[in-house]
């Protein structure tokens, strides 16, 4: 008998956890029937996902044991899945393990104390109407003020739509199949702010042109300049890793500068391995920050998984995915773990507050 009879016997043996995986898919859509009989809806098992991810996130009463077993097996699945899709599916990288922040909100207000000057610049993102994965960046800059008794007001609004960050995701994917993470979110966050900074570049150039006075022409610039330095401070903050940032950015809102983020934290799989905690002495602020970012991460790797299993169970029932691939058969097991668990907790949920 020759190797290849071999290696076909260990394919049968570890196929067995698709059809695990399979039959404890069925049982966690059981489970969610049961918990939340309202979300029925006849077009398929979507809004049972929706509600139960939202009901994870906030119900108190809800116990999920992240073991070690369950992280350990999180990360697998995270790895494994993204070495396949990035080298089979690079259409789909972005999206399974990146998100655009819908709630992207910036603001920022220097005024005098009696207002007769002062800069405000704002900025939000938002996804086009009737769409998925189609976004926009918009903005606002105003600035006021009084240069040698001539009063001046500017009011400056540009916009970048960056619906074209998927293909644009393909291409560098397709380009460099070995970027770490690191550099695919840089590139992804250049993008957007090359495009937000020519569009308001371009508006700023047709405001100039109308104004005469050298002295409020140069003020005109400066306060220019300074929008654009605001702006690159937002997408710096962005880029950074969580155990980079000082105490100040800790304090900071992060929709406040999150246009793009990697679910479930920026470069995760680096974080696998390298410890989230900085080994040093820490202010109580980062000690107090880094423990709820570790709680965190747990609770949102969970929220990427639920996200993802969902489309692995779509990929796997509609044949996009070779089953008896080695490299899907070690994602599959460690998803029927995790899985396993999550039906696990939903059941001791029934039982202690459905079942009378």
């Amino acid at each position: 008998m020759n190797r290849e009879s071999y290696l076909g016997w260990r394919i049968v043996t570890e196929a067995d956890f698709v059809s695990m995986f399979i039959k404890t898919w069925f049982a966690y859509i059981s489970t969610l029937r049961k918990m939340f009989p309202e979300a029925y809806n006849i077009r398929g098992d979507k809004k049972y996902l929706n509600v139960f991810k939202c009901f994870y996130q906030s119900n108190v009463n809800y116990n999920m044991n992240i073991s070690e077993n369950v992280l350990k097996s999180l990360n697998e699945v995270y790895k494994s899945g993204t070495n396949i899709i990035i080298n089979q599916f690079p259409e789909y990288y972005l999206w399974d393990f990146f998100k655009s922040n819908e709630n992207f909100r910036y603001s920022y207000k220097d005024i005098s104390p009696d207002r007769n000057d002062g800069l405000v610049l704002g900025l939000k993102v938002y996804r086009n109407r009737g769409t998925r994965h189609s976004f926009k960046m918009t903005g606002f800059f105003r600035f006021w003020g009084t240069v040698r008794g001539n009063s001046f007001t500017e009011n400056i609004k540009f916009e970048y739509d960056f619906s074209s960050i998927s293909e644009v995701s393909k291409t560098i994917l397709t380009e460099t199949p070995t970027i770490n993470e690191h550099d695919y979110l840089s590139s992804l966050l250049n993008l957007i702010q090359d495009g937000i900074f020519e569009s308001f570049n371009s508006e700023c150039e047709v405001k100039s042109q109308t104004i005469d006075r050298k002295s409020i022409k140069d003020n005109y610039l400066g306060n220019i300049e300074r929008g654009r330095q605001l702006m690159r401070r937002v997408f710096i903050l962005n880029a950074k890793s969580e155990d980079m940032k000082d105490s100040s950015e800790m304090s900071k809102n992060s929709n406040s500068y999150t246009v793009i983020s990697q679910r479930p934290i920026n470069y995760f799989m680096y974080h696998m391995v390298a410890p989230i905690r900085p080994e040093r002495d820490l202010e109580s602020i980062e000690s107090f920050y880094y423990n709820n970012l570790e709680k965190r991460i747990k609770e949102e790797s969970i929220i990427w998984f639920l996200d993802f299993v969902y489309r692995l169970r779509n990929a796997l029932f509609h044949e996009i995915i070779d089953p008896l691939d080695e490299q899907w058969q070690l994602v599959f097991k460690n998803a029927y773990l995790i899985l396993k668990e999550i039906v696990d907790g939903n059941i001791e949920y029934i039982i202690e507050n459905m079942e009378v």
